[in-house]
């Protein structure tokens, strides 16, 4: 009978556990890495895409709604962007301060909407910052031109967003020509759109946000980063956001209309976020008081004070969709006028998670804004709403 060599199963069993975590540790680990900067790399490319470009362009045409992709102007270069909006609504100017009428959030039963729990998992996966909480969506545009939006979860507007771009890429290459069936549904023009009440479009906000600062006029800009759901890489104004509800509280019955405005709460929430990196905002589950920070954040209360002086103006100038994923986006500028509190906010900016490297402000006329819509490097939201507020900055500020 033959001898165990328990030497030989103790050497084997523990090189064969050395193997398998060097296998696990390095080599799949490896893999992973790789595939990351696979996904990144396609969700960039994504937006830049010539196909998916030429398809759109192709898609309104024949829909007789080119005109609709709107012509952004900035500082003499021109270029139609895939953002669909109309004469009307590229031509606001409302005052956020004093008006509660643009959004109406609707109570009553939202509609079900489903969610790609895999494809939540797989954006976590690749390392993009995303967690389930109420969130605004586009209900409709009632005839007086009030945006009435209703609730919904963040996984249930993020399912559309992916489900959207999906489509779209698989549009752009399809040799069949398949119908786009979630566009023509959804985005079919800018009308179908506004008076679409059956999927939850995302509701977002893109502020452009300049200071008087040293006797010019400065404007912030940021690459977003990859931890984002969309246009990760890309640049932007700061903040921007997807809107959410205001939460529910015994305290809110005491507050006045400034306590009430959604926009507003919104705005001042995610500069709050943004610019100063207050994380306490990030979920604002442990106060109470949901609107605690107007009071209890200087960089909140020091904005609110400016803008009920008028040394600060915030304005809604437009709405439209990206034409890509279908969000409905407001543009709005926030301009501080207030040369004190402008300098406080260029030296003190700290910026959070959602921005690579940090804020920076360059001057209004500087070229940097030409050059990135020339590369089409800046987002679709950002490319219209700086078009629009470089104009209202020209013909009402300067």
């Amino acid at each position: 009978m033959e001898k165990i060599n328990y030497f030989e199963l103790i050497l084997g069993a523990v090189l064969g556990v050395i193997v398998t975590e060097i296998y696990e540790r390095f080599f799949i680990n490896f893999l992973n890495k790789i595939r990351k900067k696979m996904f990144l790399k396609k969700r960039l490319n994504l937006y830049q895409d010539k196909k998916i470009r030429n398809f759109i362009i192709n898609y309104y045409s024949k829909q007789g709604s080119l005109a609709e992709l709107y012509d952004c102007e900035i500082q003499g270069y021109s270029k139609k962007i895939l953002f669909l909006t109309n004469e009307f609504w590229s031509n606001l100017d409302i005052d956020v301060l004093n008006s509660n009428s643009l959004i109406k959030v609707v109570d009553g039963p939202s509609l079900e909407f489903k969610i790609n729990n895999k494809m939540i998992k797989e954006r976590q996966w690749a390392g993009q910052t995303i967690f389930d909480e109420p969130a605004l969506y586009l209900s409709r545009v009632s005839l007086q031109n009030q945006i009435e939006a209703k609730c919904c979860s963040f996984f249930q507007k993020l399912t559309l967003i992916d489900n959207f771009e999906k489509e779209t890429y698989k549009s752009s290459r399809s040799v069949f020509k398949k119908r786009p069936k979630l566009r023509n549904k959804i985005l079919s023009s800018f009308n179908a759109a506004v008076f679409n009440n059956t999927y939850p479009i995302s509701m977002g906000c893109h502020v452009i946000f300049s200071i008087k600062y040293k006797n010019d006029i400065y404007i912030a800009l940021q690459q977003r980063s990859n931890k984002t759901f969309t246009y990760g890489g890309y640049y932007a104004t700061v903040p921007v956001f997807g809107l959410v509800p205001i939460p529910k509280s015994d305290l809110s019955t005491t507050h006045d209309a400034l306590h009430k405005n959604i926009l507003l709460y919104n705005i001042i929430k995610e500069y709050c976020e943004e610019v100063f990196n207050i994380s306490d905002l990030e979920h604002n589950k442990t106060h109470a008081d949901p609107l605690w920070f107007y009071q209890e954040e200087d960089e909140a209360k020091d904005l609110i004070d400016s803008l009920k002086k008028q040394s600060t103006i915030c304005k809604v100038l437009g709405f439209g969709f990206d034409a890509i994923n279908s969000l409905s986006i407001f543009s709005v500028l926030l301009y501080v006028d207030d040369e004190k509190l402008s300098e406080n906010i260029y030296k003190l900016c700290n910026s959070n998670w959602e921005i690579e490297e940090g804020i920076k402000f360059y001057q209004s006329n500087n070229e940097q804004f030409k050059m990135l819509l020339e590369q089409e490097l800046l987002q679709n939201g950002t490319a219209f709403s700086l078009s629009l507020a470089l104009k209202y900055i020209n013909e009402h500020i300067k």
